[in-house]
């Protein structure tokens, strides 16, 4: 039976499951919990390990130079930057209206360590996101237009789309 069980755990990829159930099982049966408890205990951790292993993959795809987040950003260094607007963008609302987020500003200022925690914050669940669109595919492009967008040449980020749905983040000087 357990030979059984076990194949076909693996074949259903329910990895944590596999390498726990033996010990849950003992532990249900010392504290004499109900099957449903012992369950979903096992359900909850193949969970809980599939939304981290969806976490780490869209963190290891997106390729970031550095592991950054929010709360270690330190507002302090950049007093002219409004702390309640980046934390409400945080919410990441923009990205499911289909609008774009652009950091302006000098070197050293913060716009990497902002950039990367919002896109970490992306890789989170529920979070959908596309790529930018080729300026050649404007035409095309997944995004409806609204008045107002169009492509701005001088955009540092090449081929993605700035509109007037930009909610821009400028980082002053220090």
């Amino acid at each position: 039976m357990t030979a059984r069980l076990e194949l076909q755990l693996k074949s259903l990829s329910l990895t944590n499951i596999l390498a726990h159930y033996q010990e849950e099982a003992v532990k249900a049966a010392q504290e004499k919990s109900p099957y449903e408890v012992y369950l979903a205990r096992l359900v909850e951790m193949e969970a809980m390990s599939k939304l981290d292993r969806s976490i780490n993959a869209k963190i290891q795809k997106a390729r970031f130079p550095a592991l950054k987040t929010m709360e270690e950003f330190d507002f302090s260094f950049q007093p002219h930057l409004n702390e309640k607007e980046v934390i409400r963008l945080t919410s990441l609302d923009f990205v499911a209206q289909k609008e774009n987020l652009l950091f302006l500003g000098p070197p050293g200022v913060g716009k990497t360590h902002l950039a990367i925690a919002f896109g970490i914050k992306a890789c989170l669940p529920n979070i959908r996101s596309g790529s930018p669109a080729p300026k050649s595919s404007w035409n095309s492009s997944p995004w409806p237009r609204k008045p107002g967008d169009r492509a701005i040449p001088c955009c540092p980020f090449p081929g993605w789309i700035c509109s007037s749905s930009t909610s821009l983040v400028i980082c002053p000087s220090l």
